[in-house]
C-alpha cells in the first residue's frame, strides 16, 4: 500500500430495514460489497471518499406494476427489479420509475401522446 494510504470499512445497518447494500463508490478504488453490505474506503492522503448506501426492505426490492393507468404525477421506485406490465401512462400524466438493477416494461406498456415518462437506474455495485 502506497505511503499514506489507508483502508477502512463501513458496513450499513437499519433495524427497520433489510437489504442494505452499499450503491455506489466515487472513486476507482473504494468498493461495496452488496452480500455483506460493507464499503471499504480506500483513502489516499487529502482525498475525500463518498459511498451511497441503498437501503432495501423485502417489500420493496422487486416491485410489479400491471393494470393502471397513471392520470397525474406518479413516482414508482424498487431496489432490485420493477416490472410494468398492461401499465399506461395517460395524456396528462407523467411518470418515473426508479430501480437499483432492472426496469422491465412487458406487453401492454404504453405511452399516450402528451404523457412523459422516464426510466432511472439507480444502479448496484
Amino acid at each position: 500500500m502506497a505511503r499514506g494510504v489507508r483502508d477502512f470499512a463501513s458496513k450499513e445497518y437499519s433495524p427497520k430495514k433489510k437489504n442494505a447494500r452499499p450503491r455506489s463508490c466515487d472513486d476507482a478504488d473504494s468498493t461495496g460489497d452488496v452480500a455483506t453490505a460493507t464499503a471499504t474506503f480506500r483513502v489516499a492522503e487529502a482525498e475525500t471518499v463518498t459511498c451511497v448506501f441503498t437501503n432495501c426492505s423485502d417489500a420493496v426490492a422487486t416491485v410489479n406494476l400491471s393494470g393502471h393507468t397513471a392520470t397525474g404525477v406518479e413516482i414508482h421506485e424498487a431496489c432490485d427489479t420493477l416490472t410494468a406490465d398492461s401499465f399506461a401512462v395517460g395524456s396528462t400524466a407523467e411518470v418515473t420509475f426508479r430501480a437499483g438493477n432492472r426496469i422491465i416494461l412487458q406487453g401492454g406498456f404504453s405511452v399516450a401522446q402528451g404523457g412523459r415518462f422516464s426510466a432511472q437506474l439507480i444502479g448496484q455495485p
